[in-house]
């Protein structure tokens, strides 16, 4: 089955996942641009008609960003454009499910002149075989083991995954989880795509600058980023 959620303000379509089964300890995570997030329970999608249903009420000047699944022993992390980052567990402490209709909570504390740019679900029982991949506007990348983000508290500011080449050029595109035997593509402005092995970008830490993974013109920059499965029937 095919999950479409719009973005109830513009009406636009937000995201487009597809669901093999609504498992009853499975959750929808949604996070707007704004940073508000929100638990609700799988099974609470199961009986969609062809009108929808509202799962988000939705602020003034906000907009539905983000959409994965997950369950309650899994965590999330959330990315800026300055490249910090915000670790925390997606269980009811943390984050309690609540039903469609409801609003959610502050995820993180963005600075004024900062901006959400990504969100990932980190499945915490295989999170030593598990790096999490920044790439930047202008192509840098690099993988940093998962053990570098700790856990923190829901709404925090987090801590840095990145220091920027170019502080006023460039910027974080995308942090998403990823395994060495997995592939990525990134997309740019002007439509070019590379596809490469996770396993070739080097690993590094937090404090890193990360290396070349995509060589740009000057007027090009990286726009998507998409981490392939062994078998390409995931796309993140």
């Amino acid at each position: 089955m095919n999950i479409i959620l719009p973005n109830i303000e513009l009406k636009t379509i937000a995201s487009i996942f597809s669901i093999s089964s609504f498992i009853d300890n499975e959750y929808l995570i949604m996070l707007t641009k704004k940073g508000i997030i929100k638990k609700t329970p799988l099974v609470a999608l199961k009986h969609i008609n062809s009108r929808g249903l509202v799962v988000l009420k939705i602020g003034n000047n906000d907009k539905l960003g983000w959409v994965r699944t997950c369950s309650q022993l899994d965590d999330i992390i959330i990315s800026t454009k300055k490249g910090k980052a915000l670790r925390f567990s997606s269980d009811n402490f943390q984050l309690k499910p609540t039903g469609r209709n409801s609003i959610g909570k502050n995820a993180m504390y963005i600075d004024i002149d900062d901006m959400i740019v990504d969100i990932d679900v980190l499945p915490i029982n295989s999170s030593s075989e598990i790096f999490m991949l920044t790439i930047t506007g202008l192509g840098y990348g690099k993988r940093i083991p998962c053990c570098e983000f700790k856990r923190q508290t829901r709404g925090g500011k987090g801590v840095l995954a990145l220091k920027l080449k170019n502080s006023t050029k460039d910027y974080l595109v995308s942090m998403r989880c990823c395994k060495s035997d997995q592939e990525v593509l990134l997309i740019t402005v002007k439509g070019t795509i590379v596809r490469q092995k996770i396993d070739a970008i080097t690993v590094q830490s937090r404090l890193a600058k990360g290396v070349i993974v995509q060589k740009l013109t000057q007027e090009d920059r990286v726009s998507k980023v998409l981490i392939l499965t062994e078998s390409f029937s995931k796309i993140n």
